[in-house]
Parts: structure tokens; sequence; C-alpha cells
């Protein structure tokens, strides 16, 4: 079972500026200890009036991935302070799933109370994966923080991710609906592509995980579900 996440959640933050890289990496912390115990920490909050979603579905967050848990063999978390998000790779070779998460923060102005957010999960289900061969393949990858002069930006991280996509699918970059997680620190890119985007089309969802280095995508990793 291959799961795609996307979580929109409050922040109380002034506009323009850099989220706290503490604080983002908490809420990684959060999201792969709920998924390793079957239940979400209490100061892992939602809005009252958030949404979320399985397979595009409204569901409760009481009933989907945080009540199932999983023996994770691998994790890993892209922050990006810039758009005040996280990222997160779980994977779970015993229970053949994988988790692929966004958790977008809105940053408000200072003093501000919390906002609704839109909580969306995606939870598919995929035939002939390997999933014990991809936890292997990632963690034989190298994705180590980069040296500071070897870092690019968030701009040329993107652009290197969208070339890609565009001679793989032909899609256009900017095409609305893409969400995007950059952590130049690991030159590393989450993109998910807005429905119909993808390579399945009767996906419901698709996305893609990038480590960029010097210009050139050096590692690259599909999920994609409802098919």
């Amino acid at each position: 079972m291959i799961v795609l996440g996307l979580f929109l959640l409050p922040l109380v933050a002034a506009q323009g500026q850099r989220c706290q890289w503490t604080m983002l990496r908490n809420v990684a912390d959060l999201v792969r200890e709920g998924v390793s115990s079957g239940e979400l920490d209490p100061s892992f909050t939602l809005a009252s009036n958030c949404t979320y979603l399985e397979n595009g579905k409204p569901e409760s967050i009481k009933t989907g991935i945080f009540t199932h848990p999983l023996k994770l063999d691998y994790d890993s978390a892209l922050i990006d302070q810039e758009s005040c998000a996280i990222a997160t790779t779980l994977v779970s070779p015993s229970s053949q799933t994988i988790i692929e998460a966004q958790i977008f923060f809105d940053p408000l102005p200072a003093g501000s109370g919390p906002s609704a957010l839109e909580a969306t999960a995606v939870d598919i289900i995929t035939q002939n994966v390997n999933v014990t061969q991809i936890e292997q393949t990632l963690n034989s990858e190298n994705w180590d923080y980069l040296p500071q002069e070897e870092q690019a930006t968030q701009e040329a991280i993107r652009t290197v991710a969208d070339g890609y996509l565009v001679d793989l699918l032909g899609t256009r970059t900017g095409d609305e609906g893409r969400r995007y997680v950059v952590d130049t620190t690991m030159g590393a890119v989450s993109v998910f592509l807005a429905p119909g985007q993808g390579a399945k089309a009767q996906a419901t969802r698709e996305g893609y995980l990038f480590r960029v280095e010097g210009s050139k995508v050096r590692y690259v990793h599909h999920f994609s579900g409802g098919d």
C-alpha cells in the first residue's frame, strides 16, 4: 500500500518570515511517531473546521492512516522554512506501506489566531510494488545535507524538477494545483501533481521526490495511487 498525504495546518507567524526549523522538525517527528504508534500526540492539532481527505474523499483523521501502527524501517523529512512546510517519507516493508506526506503551515500576522486549513491525505493501494526494495534503495542513497556553497535556491531546485516532469510527462511548469516542498539544505523537493497531470490517468494522486545536485537530478522516486 502506498499512502500519499497532504496536510495543511495553522501556524502563527509574521507574513514573509521564515518558519522556525525546530518547529517544523518537531511536526515531522510527531507525524512519524503517530504513524509508528497508531495514535497521534494530543499536541498535533487541526483547526476545528479543518478538512481531511483520503483518496480524495472527506474522512476523519481519527479513523485514517494514524490509527494503524506501522513498523517503520525508513523515515526522512524535508524542512522548507521559506514555504513553512515539511514533506516526510515513511516506509514499512512489513506492512507493504509507503507514506509520502506534505504538511503546509499558513503564516499569519503576529498575534493572529489559528485559521481554518485543509488537511488532505490520499490513500492508495498499488499492485506489484516491492516495498522492501524501495526501502533498501532509499537507505543506500545519500540524502545528507549539502555543503553551503553547493546549496541551490528554491527556484533553481524547482526548475530542475519541473524540467524533469516536462520531459517525462509533457506537463507545463507551474500547472495549477501542483504543490512543492523544497529543502535547500538537502537539494531536495517533494512535488505533488494536480489530478490528471500524472502518467497514470486513473491515479487519484501522484507525487515525486527529487534529490538535485549541481543542477541535475541525482535521485527521483515516484509515488502514485488509486490505480
